[in-house]
């Protein structure tokens, strides 16, 4: 085909089951344009390669990668697409992940299972180290879920307790929690360093690190809201949200990097929360009346 709107619709006529990843997105020689998306043929990206990775523009890791501004992964997500991580190789050998690979979580192995755990997301992206990684939220949604609250029910599930579980091949060097792209959490070597705070509660309550060995770490890892927590003299029309990002979206993913340089990301996990559904409920609004 050539644009991948042409793609999409011939796969819509023919009533195929397939899935579309932007491959190397952010690379100069090949960008991809996130004005064009599917959500039913494109649910994932490919976030790192044999060509480096693509989780932001500028990323030097590795120094070969060429990027253009306004094509990365996290430029796409700024965006409102949901985009589950895969990694992939690029390396035109015989031999598969000389360069990236994804970790799926799929009922069983088969090719059924593998694809609708794709289709949902429930999937991560190494750089090629066999790493096992876990992330949970409120013991409800993990990675790839999404969630569409009120913000009555928004404040409910508040405080955001995330589970993290890392396995690696080498010694753990750094763990981020990411919200909207930025960095609110950050495990290395002295247990913590992090932006995460609450006039309300003692982080003692909520935080907790088990660190089973160098390779082996666990965390849980609070994240309060900034304004609603117990605060019910705040209107709910306040609620702070980012807003690049449609429908009041909130979205967590993690990034692991070890010693030996290699790296993984787990998908996203999606809060969208609807403001106007509130609209009906609200005391404080007026309407204007026809005389």
């Amino acid at each position: 085909s050539s644009s991948p709107q042409k793609l999409w619709l011939s796969l819509k006529e023919e009533n195929q089951q397939a899935i579309t990843i932007p491959h190397h997105p952010s690379l100069t020689y090949f960008p991809m344009h996130w004005d064009e998306h599917d959500e039913v043929y494109q649910p994932l990206v490919e976030i790192c390669s044999n060509w480096g990775s693509s989780e932001f523009y500028n990323d030097k890791s590795p120094s070969k990668i060429y990027n253009t501004p306004g094509l990365s992964v996290q430029d796409a997500l700024i965006k409102g697409l949901k985009l589950g991580f895969v990694g992939g190789s690029d390396g035109h050998d015989r031999p598969p992940g000389t360069g990236g690979i994804t970790g799926i979580f799929a009922e069983k192995l088969n090719r059924e299972d593998i694809f609708k755990s794709l289709k949902n997301r429930r999937c991560y992206a190494t750089t090629g180290a066999k790493i096992k990684l876990y992330f949970i939220m409120n013991n409800l949604l993990t990675m790839g879920d999404e969630i569409v609250v009120n913000p009555y029910q928004f404040e409910s599930l508040y405080p955001l307790i995330f589970y993290i579980s890392v396995e690696g091949t080498a010694p753990i060097e750094r763990i981020d929690l990411l919200e909207n792209n930025q960095v609110i959490f950050s495990y290395d070597e002295n247990y913590r360093n992090h932006k995460i705070w609450s006039g309300f509660w003692k982080e003692k309550e909520f935080f907790k690190v088990e660190k089973r060995m160098d390779e082996f770490v666990c965390l849980e890892i609070p994240v309060f809201s900034p304004l609603r927590w117990y605060q019910s003299f705040v209107p709910r029309n306040n609620l702070v949200f980012d807003p690049r990002l449609p429908n009041n979206t909130k979205f967590y993913y993690v990034r692991v990097k070890q010693k030996d340089g290699h790296m993984a990301w787990s998908s996203p996990i999606w809060i969208i929360c609807k403001i106007e559904e509130c609209d009906r409920v609200n005391p404080l609004l007026t309407y204007e009346v026809d005389k």
